[in-house]
Order: C-alpha cells, then sequence, then structure tokens
C-alpha cells in the first residue's frame, strides 16, 4: 500500500497555488568523504534521508522532488510527514526574509544607538 502526502503549494509568481500529491521513501544513509581527501581521515557521516516526489503533476510546471538530510531521526512514516512539513515551512520563512531584507532594507539600518535599534526593533 502507498500513503500519498498532500502538501498546499503557495502561489509563486504567474503561478497559482495549488494542492501537490507526494510519494515518500525514508531511511537512514551513510556519505562517506571523496575519495580525492582520503588522506585528511574525514568520517563517514550517518543521517536521515527522506524523498519526496511528486505524483501526477501538472503540465505547466516542475514537479516537486526533495531529498531531506537530517540528523534528527525518522523511523517511522508519521516522522517522515513531519520532516517534509518543517521543510515546506521554508516558503513562509523565505517570505518573511524578502520582506525584512527588501521591504524594511534592514542591511541598511544604521544601528549606532540604542534608540536606533529599539526602533527597528518595533518594527
Amino acid at each position: 500500500m502507498v500513503e500519498h502526502l498532500v502538501l498546499h503549494v503557495p502561489r509563486r509568481g504567474p503561478q497559482p497555488a495549488r494542492e501537490a500529491t507526494l510519494t515518500r521513501r525514508f531511511g537512514l544513509v551513510t556519505l562517506r568523504p571523496p575519495q580525492h581527501r582520503k588522506a585528511e581521515g574525514l568520517p563517514a557521516v550517518t543521517l536521515w534521508a527522506v524523498q519526496v516526489r511528486e505524483v501526477e503533476p501538472p503540465t505547466d510546471v516542475t514537479p516537486i522532488e526533495w531529498l531531506l538530510l537530517s540528523t534528527v531521526e525518522v523511523h517511522t512514516a508519521a516522522a517522515a510527514i513531519e520532516r517534509v512539513t518543517w521543510y515546506a515551512c521554508r516558503w513562509g520563512i523565505e517570505v518573511w526574509h524578502r520582506i525584512v531584507k527588501s521591504g524594511c532594507r534592514i542591511a541598511a539600518r544604521q544601528l549606532g544607538t540604542g534608540e536606533r535599534l529599539q526602533r527597528c526593533l518595533t518594527l
């Protein structure tokens, strides 16, 4: 039995918001250091991998396919869904960062005094 995950994909440019149906796989993976850096004695790294792939995407969009690597354990399908949900939150975070960087011009702020910092934090 294949279980699917339905994920809300927000509007992006001219593409409207949509619901994407995803399949998922998960498991433990070990990443080994590159052969050309063998002399450095770099250790292998063991991580949890969650792969999601969109099922029957609309023809006019690039299908969603993510390979998420995490140090947080993923032993169950519910845990895999939780990790994907965490990653999907990045859309909102990216919008917030764009607003702070471009709209508020946070990089141009001169925070040399406590009063200026207070005004900026209020915003």
